[in-house]
């Protein structure tokens, strides 16, 4: 999309920015906003892409320079309906999970997300997230499973699931039931057919299963399996 539309990216990030969080969905949260300023940006456009150091958060900021955002769609822009806007302005649908899922990614990261649009400034996205001591261990810099315990993740991915996600879910895990930890091949063809785009929620719990699969953590492995058989 990038070369199609001809658009110039100026990156103003540094190296060296540490901050707690799950790699994996922290990339989709800048894939989302990345793809959501490129779709926006008008041919031959420029993207800029900075941080911010505050007292205790980092402040990441994409801007294009394109379309504002209506007044009238600003209000649902982080609802699962915000895509209306691109197709009400006749830009292309966006894919994955858009900005509903960035903007429960980043809470779940204990920070905030927001934008701003404005005539002759453009549009930018921001979002910040707390930073941490650069003497805490990997575990605790990288968001590592063994961080926190089953119990405790489990927790967690139950703040964004819906009564529909786990209803979705539930056949996939009476499958996923059938099979031991360490029976990888079957358990992974098991969880391919699982759509991840269907909401945050699924997105997250499927992370975290193929986390417990690929590290033969059988406590979590259980644990989300029992989550959604007994809810």
């Amino acid at each position: 999309m990038l070369q199609q539309r001809n658009v110039v990216i100026q990156n103003n990030l540094q190296k060296h920015i540490f901050f707690k969080f799950d790699a994996a969905i922290l990339e989709r949260v800048f894939i989302n906003l990345l793809n959501n300023a490129i779709k926006f940006s008008p041919a031959g456009g420029q993207i800029l892409i900075q941080y911010r150091i505050l007292e205790h958060d980092f402040k990441f900021e994409i801007t294009n320079y394109g379309e504002l955002i209506p007044d009238d769609k600003k209000d649902i822009i982080f609802s699962r309906y915000g895509q209306v806007i691109a197709r009400k302005i006749g830009k292309p649908e966006s894919t994955g999970l858009g900005l509903a899922f960035c903007k429960m990614a980043i809470e779940a990261h204990q920070g905030i997300i927001g934008f701003e649009s404005h005539q002759g400034r453009g549009t930018t996205f921001w979002f910040s997230v707390p930073c941490v001591d650069l003497i805490m261990p990997d575990e605790q810099l990288f968001g590592s499973e063994q961080a926190h315990s089953a119990a405790e993740t489990v927790l967690q991915i139950d703040n964004f699931m819906t009564h529909n996600d786990y209803d979705y879910l539930k056949p996939l895990v009476v499958e996923m039931s059938k099979y031991r930890i360490y029976e990888l091949t079957s358990l992974k063809q098991a969880l391919m057919a699982v759509s991840t785009s269907y909401s945050p929620g699924v997105y997250i719990w499927v992370h975290k299963m193929q986390r417990a699969i690929e590290g033969m953590q059988e406590e979590l492995f259980n644990r989300l399996i029992a989550a959604v058989l007994l809810h």
